[in-house]
């Protein structure tokens, strides 16, 4: 395998991991912010912009800023993510097929 390849496999696999330690500190802080204002909605409601319009908003709207920060950086994340390991798989299949 060509050692430029190898390279930029492993770069990326290390910029997950520094992706992910850079995130769940921030997903980490921003939870702890919603669990002690104890502020209760699923893992559906982060994904669905409807459901967290129309159903958690208006159940704390004081907290508003921080629901929507904590909602951001957890699609942030899982996006960044997914980009990085759809690029290590899409790399890993390039390199199989060339061998």
């Amino acid at each position: 395998m060509n050692p430029t390849i190898k390279f930029l496999i492993i770069g990326m696999f290390v910029g997950l991991f520094v992706i992910n330690i850079y995130f769940r500190a921030k997903v980490m802080k921003a939870y702890k912010y919603l669990i002690q204002n104890d502020i209760k909605f699923s893992a559906m409601d982060v994904l669905s912009k409807s459901k967290l319009k129309n159903k958690v908003l208006p159940s704390y709207p004081q907290h508003t800023a921080q629901i929507n920060n904590f909602v951001s950086l957890m699609r942030r994340s899982l996006t960044l993510s997914l980009g990085v390991i759809v690029l290590i798989i899409v790399i890993g299949l390039v390199v199989q097929f060339f061998q």
